[in-house]
């Protein structure tokens, strides 16, 4: 089952960007939906990867998503939607045949259950929803490596 079973953490850590300010986002919010439909990602690296979510309350940004630390073996909680990963500026990706350079992120969409592991120095990734690269909208993407990243302030949050 994907490897669910394994450690799903009741809180993440929020990772603190320098603030991104973007014209409010005009998009209706989305009414819920059931626990069953959100994506859910499970981390199958020997380290942390960065996982985007809905934007948490204390952020100081008008963007839809934050970014979150997802630790190794763990998976996202119950019920939070999983909105993508980041691949840091010095990290590549392969999904199906494709071998992608970042920073960029993969967006996920709903109902989806995905399993990111990295062999030989690579992540290997589900085929995504879509790849936003820097610029584009509802996505931070640092332009930064994974060290810079794992250095960057963080708090631990419940979600």
């Amino acid at each position: 089952m994907f490897g669910f079973g394994s450690h799903v953490a009741r809180s993440l850590e929020l990772v603190i960007l320098p603030s991104v300010v973007l014209p409010p986002d005009s998009r209706l919010v989305r009414p819920f939906h059931p626990g069953w439909m959100y994506c859910r990602a499970h981390n199958g690296c020997d380290d942390p990867i960065f996982v985007y979510g809905p934007r948490h309350p204390s952020e100081q940004t008008t963007l839809p998503t934050s970014l979150f630390l997802l630790p190794a073996g763990s998976s996202t909680p119950k019920r939070w939607d999983c909105k993508g990963i980041l691949i840091p500026s010095d990290r590549i990706v392969t999904q199906g045949s494709s071998v992608i350079d970042g920073p960029l992120a993969l967006k996920y969409r709903d109902m989806r259950r995905i399993t990111i592991i990295e062999k030989d120095g690579r992540y290997l990734c589900p085929r995504s929803n879509g790849i936003k690269e820097l610029g584009q909208i509802d996505f931070a993407i640092p332009e930064i490596s994974y060290l810079e990243l794992l250095s960057l302030p963080r708090r631990q949050v419940m979600l």
